[in-house]
């Protein structure tokens, strides 16, 4: 048999297999996605909206890396956001001629083939047979690792071919080094790259094993270390050469300015896995028993020959144990560990390794038994293999849209969308998966890392829409924003308010509530027992926002006359706070009034607990300028008097029983 056809014939087999454990995906491809419902589905939407953003990034000539249709008018970098760049590009003519739940089903559908195809290409490398290498790929592509995944649509993760199909690119390299093969290994590195930065870190991790182990077998000289090294370096050159400017200096700026990515050895432990975990099936860790036991069985009867995936898969075992074990410690110490936040995912490593050397071990059992009986041993173990790795639970999900996405999609008049309430459970999630139906912003969203991003829950104007009836005073010791200039901040067009969600006491506000909160004309576009939606007509309004200001905490409740309205703090020890976002950077004053109780007393004034200024407040009234340099970012304006202030009533009976301190009139920004 040609080797054309034994590859065709691999192919087929892994599409068969693929098509059986996921069934019955492959009659809903157009509707339904392979995942768990509820809080399991989070993933879902927002994987859903990153094949749609990059689609229609790459469509209008624009980076991926930045959107302006999440947390609009700002937008956001998401440049450590797992966009998949790679597997969305494979998806793009199915994105564009049939929508993103039949390209996400393809991809997944696809994993399971390439996966098992990449480890049997791999295990073929490694001079093992066609059956064994096929049993390999099974133990791969088909373990709990990825069906787990791909349930909890971790895109990045169940898209777990682009690893190993770099392996093989790098051993040819290392076979025999041509201008084509390095090419091909840079190619394979980009894949995988692009696709997911945990993925990215283990190659680097199995280059640098693979290094290592060739350097030791090399001659001590310096012409042969360099002849080992030089195919390595170009390799690893060239992509950094390419991934400098579309990615790394962008996402060491973007660390620089927010923790992103520092993970304290706390919240890395909880995602390490038990030293037993890769023999229980219910966790995504599960080596399979039939697998584990082939590949114990390679260690003992090849000897040295599977030395190297034997360091391989010990070693990432070790990192998957986390902190607790001392190595992650170690490996924690280099910047790039922080790129990734939990420490089982190394445990693909360790499959990875296993497969191979269960592969090495097939042949080891077979060429003790007669060939006579290489067929039906080989189906035993393909059958053991499929009955250790049957997924137990197969759930689909069918995602739905209300029609009046659509019908926002064909309003000629652009503007955002605010789905209501927000703080209903995965809101977030849910408008991020409606925003590739209407293809309007949004003025929330998810990203897997946290942006600088205005804090809408703190917001007057979605405050006021979410709880209609919330009676929100007029003024306040800040400017209160006016409702039109709200909402043309945020150019706010829709606003769809669901009927049925886990807020108590939710009310959908009357049209005349809505004109009233937004300063627009409203109409209602529909009304069913679903949700009831809204459209906003205005003008932009002759006042722009400079500044948002909400109130924080520690305050006692506004009182005084219309043109002395103040606050007294609360709590002198913690201090009274202002949130504040100003809508673009600006060198401003802070503008403030205040009063101490009693007699003068100092305040210090600081902005995300940096002290601004000390102030010396008198017992009449005073007027205070602060130069203020803000970045378009959220803000803690914090009010901290220095002395734990005076409780009148002890002075004099029936006086103000609260413990005064400093009273504020006035807090304004100023550009």
């Amino acid at each position: 048999m040609s080797q054309r056809l034994i590859h065709t014939f691999v192919l087929l087999g892994y599409l068969l297999l693929a098509i059986i454990a996921t069934y019955p995906l492959i009659g809903h491809v157009a509707t339904h996605v392979p995942s768990g419902s509820g809080d399991a589905a989070q993933d879902l939407w927002e994987k859903l909206w990153n094949l749609d953003h990059v689609y229609r990034s790459l469509l209008a000539g624009k980076s991926p890396f930045f959107t302006d249709q999440l947390y609009t008018p700002n937008g956001a970098a998401l440049y450590f956001h797992p966009l998949s760049i790679t597997n969305a590009i494979i998806a793009l003519p199915i994105i564009a001629i049939w929508g993103v739940i039949p390209a996400y089903n393809f991809l997944a559908l696809g994993s399971f083939v390439l996966s098992g195809y990449a480890v049997y290409l791999l295990c073929r490398q490694w001079q093992c047979s066609s059956r064994s290498a096929f049993l390999a790929g099974m133990i791969y592509s088909f373990s709990a690792f990825h069906v787990g995944h791909l349930t909890l649509n971790h895109l990045e993760l169940w898209n777990m071919q682009w690893l190993p199909l770099y392996f093989v690119a790098y051993e040819r390299v290392r076979q025999q080094p041509s201008f084509g093969r390095i090419a091909w290994a840079i190619l394979a590195l980009l894949a995988v790259l692009f696709s997911s930065l945990y993925m990215a870190m283990y190659a680097l991790l199995w280059t640098l094993v693979w290094l290592g182990f060739d350097l030791a077998q090399q001659p001590r000289s310096l012409k042969h270390t360099w002849q080992r090294l030089r195919a390595p370096l170009i390799i690893g050159g060239v992509t950094l050469v390419v991934i400098l400017p579309l990615m790394l200096l962008p996402m060491l700026r973007q660390a620089a300015q927010n923790s992103v990515l520092i993970r304290s050895v706390e919240e890395v432990s909880k995602r390490a896995i038990s030293p037993l975990a890769v023999l229980q099936r219910s966790t995504l860790s599960y080596l399979g028993i039939v697998g584990l036991a082939l590949a114990v069985i390679g260690v003992v009867l090849t000897k040295k020959q599977g030395l190297r995936w034997i360091v391989l898969g010990l070693g990432a075992f070790w990192l998957a144990l986390g902190p607790r074990y001392g190595l992650y410690q170690i490996y924690n110490l280099l910047p790039i560990a922080q790129f990734g936040r939990y420490p089982d995912r190394f445990i693909v490593l360790t499959l990875i390794s296993c497969a191979v050397l269960a592969a090495m071990g097939v042949d080891a059992l077979l060429k003790r038994w007669q060939a006579r009986w290489h067929v039906l041993a080989s189906a035993v173990l393909l059958l053991l293999i499929g009955v250790d790795s049957w997924p137990s639970q197969r759930p689909l999900l069918q995602p739905r849209h209300h029609p009046v996405y659509e019908q926002i999609a064909a309003d000629p008049i652009t503007g955002s969308v605010l789905d209501m309430p927000i703080r209903r459970t995965n809101s977030a999630w849910f408008a991020m998966y409606y925003q590739t139906i209407h293809q309007r912003p949004i003025i929330d969203g998810v990203l897997a890392r946290p942006v600088p991003r205005i804090p809408i829950f703190d917001i007057r104007l979605v405050r006021g829409l979410e709880e209609p009836e919330l009676n929100l005073p007029a003024q306040d010791i800040f400017p209160v924003q006016q409702p039109l200039a709200a909402t043309s901040y945020f150019n706010l067009r829709y606003l769809v308010y669901y009927r049925k969600s886990d807020m108590p006491n939710q009310q959908v506000p009357t049209l005349e509530q809505v004109e009233a909160l937004t300063g627009a004309k409203a109409s209602e576009i529909a009304n069913d027992e679903t949700l009831v939606a809204y459209r906003l007509d205005w003008q932009p309004s002759s006042e722009p926002l400079t500044s948002l200001m909400e109130l924080g905490t520690g305050w006692y409740e506004l009182e005084g006359s219309e043109n002395d309205l103040h606050r007294w703090i609360k709590d002198a020890g913690a201090g009274a706070t202002l949130g504040l976002y100003p809508t673009r950077p600006m060198q401003a004053q802070l503008q403030l009034k205040l009063v101490a109780f009693d007699h003068p007393q100092a305040v210090d004034i600081l902005l995300d607990d940096q002290v601004l200024a000390t102030l010396n407040v008198g017992t009449a009234v005073e007027s205070f300028t602060l130069p203020i340099d803000l970045a378009q970012k959220s803000y803690t304006l914090r009010f901290k008097p220095h002395e734990a202030g005076i409780n009148p009533s002890l002075q004099q009976p029936g006086a103000d029983p609260r413990t005064l301190s400093i009273s504020v009139f006035e807090a304004t920004i100023q550009p």
